[in-house]
């Protein structure tokens, strides 16, 4: 596990977490401090190549949550039950009111 550049007040809790963590996971958690082209080379001295890396430490990579969530979703084969936004041009209530309803 790899924590770059993490907010200065970790040193205050970083004892209970690495604590928490247990003897396995303790000796795999690396912290990465400096500035971002020292945690980029840092990175670099375990395997990672800069454009596979986040933006928010000068890698080539934007994280979008939605986007995340949403090719997830599609390689799980997930199915809404609802469609909670419908298609451009359509109506929510057509894609949950029955047809015999419909107008």
């Amino acid at each position: 596990v790899h924590l770059c550049r993490p907010n200065p007040m970790f040193h205050i809790i970083s004892p209970v977490l690495k604590h928490a963590l247990g003897k396995r996971l303790r000796a795999r958690f690396l912290v990465h401090f400096g500035n971002k082209e020292q945690v980029l080379e840092e990175m670099r001295h375990y395997g990672f190549q800069r454009e596979n890396l986040s933006s928010d430490i000068g890698g080539g990579t934007t994280f979008d949550p939605i986007v995340f969530m949403e090719d997830r979703l599609e390689k799980e084969g997930y199915q809404p039950a609802v469609t909670i936004f419908p298609p451009s041009g359509t109506s929510l209530f057509e894609n949950i009111m029955p047809q015999s309803t419909k107008n």
